[in-house]
């Protein structure tokens, strides 16, 4: 802040005392207006010279701009969106028992009062990653849909918070099927040297190797296991061939 000579500089000093000890916005105003009158003094002042008179005006103007346009209390911070939306969308369907669609429709109405509670989408923070629920089947899905809804992230209403929710768990329930496959595998996964005990006395069998351990120089018949991995890694996924001449033959139990 430019500051002014004959009190100036302790003027300045108890405005800013003031605004440190009072969080309201009238407390400020008023210690902008006394502010305001002692610089206003100073440029009608006639011992004032014309650096001063030039800084005290500007103080003077500055003052007066701050009451007129409200400045003096910092931005508001927007409010986190589970907190003060979900929340209150979960709050109203704890006990319900209807089916997702009514559900829904609860869910909104209580999000939408939530979001116009605290002073509408924009005083919102919104959420840059949606974490979903593992535990608790559909119902922890409508409160945390309804609040994207509300705030616009998400359109089509209770319509479009249903059908969120429906693709969520079916994501979910493809997910654990997956993860319930690769663990079963796993636990069923032969090794190396289980696959070369098996195929000891297969034909012209070659050997078990990675995909990027293949001999160089194929034999006119040969027939081998390989595996999709890196030498430098544990291993993936087992495929096998045989070559009789020019013709190969691939065999991959996911095709």
């Amino acid at each position: 802040m430019l500051t002014f000579t004959q009190g100036g500089d302790a003027a300045c000093k108890e405005h800013d005392i003031a605004y440190s000890q009072n969080k309201d916005l009238s407390s400020r105003h008023r210690a902008d207006l006394i502010l305001e009158n002692k610089a206003w003094s100073r440029v009608k002042s006639k011992d004032a010279s014309v650096g001063e008179k030039a800084a005290a005006w500007s103080v003077t103007n500055a003052m007066k701009i701050k009451r007129k346009i409200g400045i003096g209390l910092k931005k508001k911070k927007k409010q986190a969106f589970r907190k003060s939306v979900v929340v209150k969308a979960k709050d109203v369907i704890k006990k319900f028992k209807g089916n997702v669609k009514e559900g829904a429709k609860l869910s909104l109405s209580a999000a939408k009062l939530a979001v116009k509670a605290a002073g509408g989408k924009k005083r919102i923070r919104s959420p840059r990653i949606i974490p979903i629920p593992k535990h608790g089947g559909v119902l922890p899905l409508i409160p945390l849909f309804a609040g994207l809804s509300a705030i616009g992230s998400l359109a089509g209403g209770a319509a479009g918070i249903a059908t969120a929710v429906n693709k969520a768990k079916a994501a979910q329930k493809k997910l654990a099927e997956s993860q319930r496959h690769n663990k079963m595998m796993e636990d069923i996964a032969l090794k190396d040297k289980d696959i070369i005990k098996f195929a000891k006395d297969i034909p012209h069998f070659r050997g078990v190797f990675m995909r990027d351990s293949l001999p160089k120089i194929p034999y006119k018949n040969e027939c081998a296991v390989i595996n999709l991995d890196s030498v430098k890694n544990s291993g993936t996924h087992w495929v096998c061939y045989c070559k009789e001449g020019n013709t190969v033959h691939y065999f991959d139990s996911f095709w």
